[in-house]
């Protein structure tokens, strides 16, 4: 009966406890994605990153274009050059191959480590924005929408539209200064 008694108690705490916790605990979401599209600096750092990428990936089909005319001449004329010069452009066509092959890497590294860092610039200054609107509506936490495996959500806890025109705001009138 003690038994009974004190398992009913300690189920009425913890759905009492659950109960308060639910009606103090206030959940936003924010779409990093949506900032970064609708941002003038999301916007300006996405056009820089596409132009590196054009670039890189311009240089890369340059090489390419190297590379098939080295191929081409030694299927045209390979058959008229000497062991010799064709061994020569046999190598040259291996070596252009393998810097071909680093050229997409270091590529990759590049756009990898600038993507990193003009996201990483963009984060520390939207995390002073997306903390005083957690202050200032009392919301207890906010999820990443694009990570926290959210499948519906009423659409009044996405704050992104907020934080996307004080972040716009803010870098206004830091460039007006």
């Amino acid at each position: 009966m003690k038994k009974r008694i004190l398992t009913s108690l300690v189920i009425l705490f913890l759905f009492g406890a659950f109960v308060y916790a639910q009606s103090s605990t206030k959940i936003a979401v924010i779409n990093p994605q949506k900032v970064l599209q609708n941002s003038i600096e999301g916007k300006r750092i996405l056009k820089k990153l596409q132009n590196l990428q054009k670039a890189k990936q311009n240089k890369i089909n340059r090489m390419r274009r190297e590379l098939n005319n080295l191929e081409q001449k030694l299927q045209t004329q390979g058959f008229t050059m000497s062991d010799a010069a064709r061994l020569d452009l046999q190598k040259k066509i291996d070596s252009k191959k393998a810097s071909i092959q680093q050229e997409i890497k270091a590529a990759q590294m590049d756009i990898q480590y600038q993507s990193n860092k003009l996201l990483g610039k963009i984060t520390k200054e939207l995390e002073p924005i997306i903390k005083k609107i957690r202050k200032e509506r009392g919301i207890t936490i906010i999820f990443d929408i694009t990570r926290a495996g959210i499948i519906d959500m009423d659409k009044a806890i996405d704050i992104t539209d907020i934080v996307i025109q004080r972040y716009n705001k803010m870098k206004l009138s830091s460039t007006k200064k």
